[in-house]
């Protein structure tokens, strides 16, 4: 599976881990999985060592689109995608303003470091 997840529900949080070069229909899949689950608040996209190359325009915002289905179990969370080359940085923020457009029950942010992003959800809703 191109995704893998770690959890640590003492702090509420998800990371996961892009491998490789996924599909459209094998992210679709990994986020079927996670709000499948027991879905945390507080969640890390990392996609280091990935390559999203392969997702189209169309794809990201149809991707995007999809959180809004479960927005009961994620209402008021956050959402942290850490993008540290500048394609998949570029790819991220396509996908955060796709999402602010389609209303995303959550708080969405892209990061060039894990640091940063642990930082950013650490901090206390404003």
């Amino acid at each position: 599976m191109p995704v893998e997840y770690e959890s640590d529900e003492s702090i509420d949080l998800t990371i996961a881990t892009v491998k490789g070069t996924p599909t459209f229909d094998e992210i679709v899949s990994a986020v079927k999985s996670f709000y499948g689950g027991q879905p945390t608040k507080k969640v890390i996209w990392n996609w280091k060592g990935s390559d999203p190359s392969q997702l189209t325009v169309i794809e990201l915002e149809q991707l995007a689109s999809f959180p809004a289905r479960y927005s009961e179990h994620r209402r008021g969370a956050k959402t942290a995608m850490v993008a540290p080359d500048d394609f998949s940085f570029g790819i991220s923020r396509m996908f955060q303003t796709f999402g602010e457009l389609n209303g995303l029950p959550f708080t969405l942010k892209v990061f060039h470091s894990m640091g940063d992003a642990f930082t950013w959800l650490a901090e206390p809703e404003k």
